[in-house]
């Protein structure tokens, strides 16, 4: 009830638009153990929305969310971590919240954590972890993951090597928005990887990534 009515006084919604009074419904919430209460403050202290900004304790609700069981909080936390916003940067403590984010359902946690494995960013890096988070990712719905995992199975990188999931990959990333997916598809259209070649399908993927921001698809094309 609490969050729900920090968020009539953040809309104006059946009453004047008070973001002060947003935050300290927001923050009674997350006294009272709501996770998503606890989130909202988070955002309102990261923002500087109805309170001076404080970068620090938008981490302090941010990790208390997460603690509560938002994915959402998690990543937030994961990427203030990250970058050492708020806190002392600390990239192991955000792998573990990028981690939790990805446990709860937040695909582009599991993304970020399939990243940093690949990297070695705050943990040993390790091609299997990162092939398996980018899988997460790519299941949630989170298009990067997929063209991400598609060029691991294209190069064997952490995973049997196999050019027609790399092209099933590719693909459903191109389809989810992803414009190098798009790219990458074209390039294994163009040379016959996994796939027939055609040269028409090239064109109109390299079209479709060009159109989609990928400058690579646009030299290409």
């Amino acid at each position: 009830a609490c969050n729900s009515l920090g968020g009539l006084y953040a809309n104006g919604i059946g009453v004047a638009q008070d973001n002060a009074k947003a935050v300290a419904a927001y923050r009674k919430s997350c006294a009272l153990k709501d996770a998503n209460g606890c989130f909202n403050a988070g955002g309102m202290y990261a923002n500087g929305t109805g309170v001076a900004p404080d970068k620090a304790k938008a981490v302090e609700f941010y990790r208390k969310a997460c603690d509560g069981g938002s994915a959402d909080g998690c990543f937030n936390a994961g990427g203030m971590y990250a970058n050492g916003t708020g806190v002392v940067q600390d990239k192991a403590k955000a792998v573990a919240s990028y981690r939790k984010a990805c446990a709860l359902g937040n695909a582009s946690g599991c993304f970020t954590v399939g990243d940093m494995y690949a990297n070695g960013t705050g943990v040993a890096q390790d091609k299997a972890k990162a092939v398996a988070s980018y899988r997460k990712a790519c299941d949630g719905g989170y298009a990067h993951g997929c063209g991400n995992l598609g060029m691991m199975f294209l190069g064997g990188v952490g995973v049997a090597q196999d050019n027609a999931m790399a092209v099933e990959l590719c693909r459903k990333a191109c389809d989810g928005g992803y414009a190098r997916g798009c790219a990458n598809l074209g390039f294994m259209y163009a040379n016959g990887i996994g796939v027939t070649q055609d040269k028409a399908m090239t064109a109109g993927l390299y079209r479709k990534a060009c159109n989609g921001g990928d400058t690579d698809g646009c030299y290409y094309l």
